[in-house]
This record gives C-alpha cells, structure tokens and sequence, in this order.
C-alpha cells in the first residue's frame, strides 16, 4: 500500500493499555513477537509549533508481513496527539507512516505535508532519528507520520522485530528493549 509520500510502512494505533493491546494482537491476531521499549521520552518535542514537555511513552513494534503495528501508551499528561486521540474518546489506529533512509528526502516530504496546507501537530528528534505528525485535512482520517526510520542508526529495533516475525511461532510474544 503506498500514498503520495511512499510506502505505509507502519500503522499506528495509541491505547491506554499497551500490554493489554499486545496480548490482543498476539493471542487474536498472531502477530508478533513485540519489542517494547518503556517509559521512553522523546528529546526536542514540539507540539502545536511550540517546544513542549515530552510525552513518556510505551512504545511497542511488530510486524504482519512488511508491515509495522506500532502501540504507543502514553503515561502522562504532556500535550501530544496521542493524548488529543484519547481525550477525544478514541483508541486503536492514529496513523500511518511512510519511513525514510536519506536526510534530505524526509525534509522535501515535510516541506510538501506543509505546502499541501497539512497542519503539523507534532515533532521530535527522538534521539536517533526525527519524526513528525500532520493532519490531513479531514477530521476522521488516520494522522500522518514521516519518520527517519530506515536511517542506519534507527533500523536496529525494526530490522530485529521485522526478522523475528519471519516463521514466529507465538513463543515469547513480548520482548522488552533498552
């Protein structure tokens, strides 16, 4: 599945629970095994255009085939979209995401998200790779993410989930990392 910006490489969904959500998707959906990097905080957040408090985060990754199921809890109260998608009374699938390998095409596809008239919600240099989430223009439709998540120093987490997916016999669903 590919949209104007590449790829759907990752969707998205922000749940209260992140354990709860991870024994769902292995024990209903088989997929998995999760990696799960806890209480994480992303570095230079930026929310509504402005530097703010950072979310601390759960973050979860699997892969279905080539693609990515990301859950993400947030555990406090820091302005985010994932707080704006709970607050709202939702839960499960936020975004989809694209990912980038090179510097320059990730700041060409923000440059457009932003000449589209795409309004940016969020964005952070999360430490090793940046990201950012814009709204599309319609109020019931999925965020979009741009990531640098194919740089080299971002795919050690993803190029692991990615392999131990490939055969997964449901054993040790849930992995933890860092």
């Amino acid at each position: 599945m590919s949209i104007n910006f590449g790829p759907i490489r990752q969707v998205g969904h922000v749940v209260r629970d992140a354990d709860a959500a991870m024994n769902y998707w292995t024990g209903v959906m088989g997929v998995g095994p999760f990696f799960v990097l806890r209480e994480y905080e992303f570095l230079d957040f930026r929310y509504r255009g402005r530097l703010s408090l950072p979310p601390v985060v759960t973050l979860c990754f699997a892969f279905s085939g080539d693609l990515q199921i990301e859950l993400i809890q947030q555990h406090n109260d820091a302005p985010s979209s994932y707080r704006e998608f709970l607050s709202s009374g939702r839960e499960g699938m936020q975004h989809v995401s694209p990912w980038f390998d090179d510097l320059a095409a990730y700041d060409a596809a923000r440059a457009r998200a932003l000449a589209l008239g795409m309004a940016m919600v969020q964005e952070s240099a999360s430490g090793i790779a940046r990201f950012c989430y814009f709204e599309t223009g319609r109020p019931d439709a999925p965020l979009l993410e741009l990531a640098e998540a194919l740089l080299p120093a971002a795919r050690g987490v993803h190029d692991l989930a990615y392999a131990a997916s490939q055969g997964w016999d449901g054993s040790e669903p849930v992995r933890t990392i860092g």
